[in-house]
């Protein structure tokens, strides 16, 4: 086999943010990329071969096109407040197939606008719509533990201070 190739795969940016529920199983199957995108830069990183994934964002398409009426919410949370263009994605996938970006493997090269770069204080995407109802207890988690003195003569842990049943 000749040295040298590409392998390019296109991600999606709901790797790394989930813009409303219902994404889980995309969002999953989108992450696993990046590992297999770096698995594979090791395993054909010797015979010159460089993977990369590209994961664009909002890109002007038949299944999400750009005058669509989710278009002011999404727009909303993007710095570049526009849908991307097919021509964009493409010239990234055509520069990391060039010998230019022989050196350049196991990243991921996204396209999104800004979206990934927007703080989403104001909630998902859609926060005005249908949300699913809250689970009705609360989930968050302390791990804080206040510290107080071991009686005296107790059983303390002396690694790490903890009291072993005894107040």
């Amino acid at each position: 086999m000749p040295e040298g190739g590409r392998i390019i795969v296109i991600g999606s940016i709901n790797r790394d943010r989930i813009p409303f529920p219902g994404l889980s199983a995309y969002a999953m199957s989108k992450s696993a990329l990046q590992g297999m995108a770096r698995g594979f830069a090791r395993d054909f990183g010797p015979c010159g071969i460089t993977v990369n994934v590209v994961q664009p964002g909002l890109i002007d398409t038949d299944i999400n096109p750009a005058d669509g009426p989710m278009k002011d919410i999404q727009h909303g949370v993007m710095a570049i407040k526009r849908h991307g263009r097919p021509e964009s994605v493409a010239g990234m996938v055509a520069w990391l197939a060039r010998p230019e970006a022989g050196f350049v493997t196991g990243a991921i090269h996204t396209i999104d606008g800004g979206f990934g770069a927007c703080s989403n204080a104001e909630g998902p995407i859609g926060a005005s719509a249908a949300q699913p109802e809250p689970l009705g207890f609360d989930v968050s988690v302390s791990t804080h533990r206040a510290m107080k003195p071991a009686p005296s003569g107790s059983p303390q842990d002396a690694r790490s201070g903890e009291d072993h049943g005894q107040e």
